[in-house]
């Protein structure tokens, strides 16, 4: 198995050569189409993994199929490293997957919403480590947790499927954003060394299944309905405890899984609006609506469209025949073109990359003043004005 982040920086030098390998036809692919490398799986009838992909593209769509010589060949796999320091933006994952290799996904920069496919039952060390997403829910046939979340440094919610049965070294290594957690398999799954090593979100709430809420370490005060925290807990190396957590509630009937929740845009501007609901009680839906202000942004199904200068927030509110449920609250700033009237601090690098580099995860994101996304590389980004986000806080960011 391959360690990661032993030089971090000889990955990203090697990464920014594969445009120039690839050319050069020293890897033999079964298939190369539309800037996706695809090899014939050996042990498996008519299926392929996806082994490589053009360091150019932007957004992804994978084919749940793809025709070799006549013959069509399920993509069922992501080979290992296949998309490793890619910029990509958006990253659609076939419905027919299977596996994710080791490192498969790892460090995808600018990806900030990954849905897994529910046919996905394997995924390998660190395959979605390192990422920029807000929210991951694992699939159900999924049963082994092996260092995936590591390093993630935005994600504030984690569904880990019905399936999970053991959670393995350095599964939530660094993670500092962690807001809550759902564990909905039926048992506690088991924690080999370090599950929690170098984790700093002791105070995530972790919800279980109510009937297995006493084989966890819950106090008594919270079986009662009441909650009375545990003395704030000091992260340690050696900790393999779920006694890591100190807050554990039941699974409500029904709650929503939110992606990115704070957003800068222009009038004009659309963006997807991910807001995942998990129906855990099968509950009967009487009415499922959005909460905001029409007059700065309008909703329309999972797209936002920004209107007007100004800021709101945007909730969505399902009524059931068991309850109201309500998200988290998603903030938007909607900006002048030409950012006048928003209070911004201004960074003047005295030489390209000399900003400060985001305290977690070594870089910030940046956006043009329009809020499209620009990268989280301030060396890559072309001269001009943009906004520098990083963690929660937000400013305008001047490239020479």
């Amino acid at each position: 198995m391959k360690r990661i982040l032993t030089n971090i920086e000889s990955r990203k030098v090697a990464f920014s050569l594969m445009g120039l390998i690839a050319s050069c036809s020293l890897y033999a692919y079964d298939l190369e189409e539309n800037g996706i490398s695809y090899s014939i799986l050996p042990d498996r009838d008519h299926c392929v993994e996806v082994s490589a992909a053009d360091p150019a593209l932007n957004n992804i769509k994978i084919p749940d199929t793809v025709n070799i010589s006549g013959s069509d060949y399920t993509v069922v796999s992501i080979g290992e490293e296949a998309f490793c320091f890619h910029h990509a933006q958006k990253l659609e994952l076939p419905s027919t997957l299977e596996k994710i290799s080791n490192l498969g996904l790892f460090t995808l920069c600018n990806v900030e919403y990954l849905k897994i496919p529910d046919n996905v039952s394997i995924m390998e060390y660190g395959c979605v480590g390192d990422g920029f997403y807000y929210s991951i829910i694992i699939p159900d046939k999924v049963e082994t947790i092996d260092g995936l979340f590591d390093l993630d440094h935005n994600v504030h919610t984690i569904v880990l499927g019905k399936g999970v049965k053991e959670i393995k070294k350095f599964a939530f290594r660094d993670i500092r954003t962690l807001r809550e957690m759902y564990v909905m398999s039926p048992e506690p799954p088991a924690l080999s060394t370090h599950p929690f090593w170098h984790c700093y979100s002791p105070d995530a709430i972790i919800y279980v299944p109510k009937e297995a809420l006493d084989k966890y370490p819950v106090n008594q005060s919270q079986k009662n309905g009441e909650l009375m925290k545990s003395p704030p807990f000091q992260p340690t190396e050696t900790d393999t405890s779920w006694s890591f957590f100190h807050d554990f509630r039941p699974i409500p009937d029904l709650f929503m899984v939110t992606g990115r929740e704070d957003y800068v845009k222009g009038p004009g501007n659309r963006d997807f609006l991910r807001c995942d609901v998990v129906n855990y009680a099968g509950v009967e839906i009487l009415s499922d609506k959005w909460v905001y202000d029409p007059e700065i942004v309008s909703i329309d199904g999972d797209i936002f469209t920004a209107l007007a200068p100004g800021k709101t927030t945007m909730k969505r509110v399902i009524e059931t025949s068991g309850g109201t449920f309500e998200s988290h609250e998603i903030k938007l700033t909607v900006i002048d073109p030409d950012v006048a009237g928003v209070e911004l601090p201004v960074a003047e690098p005295a030489a390209p990359g000399s900003m400060p580099a985001n305290a977690i995860s070594g870089s910030a994101e940046y956006f043009t003043i329009d809020g499209l996304p620009a990268g989280c590389d301030a060396d890559r980004l072309a001269p001009g004005i943009y906004i520098e986000r990083d963690h929660g806080k937000t400013r305008k960011f001047i490239k020479r």
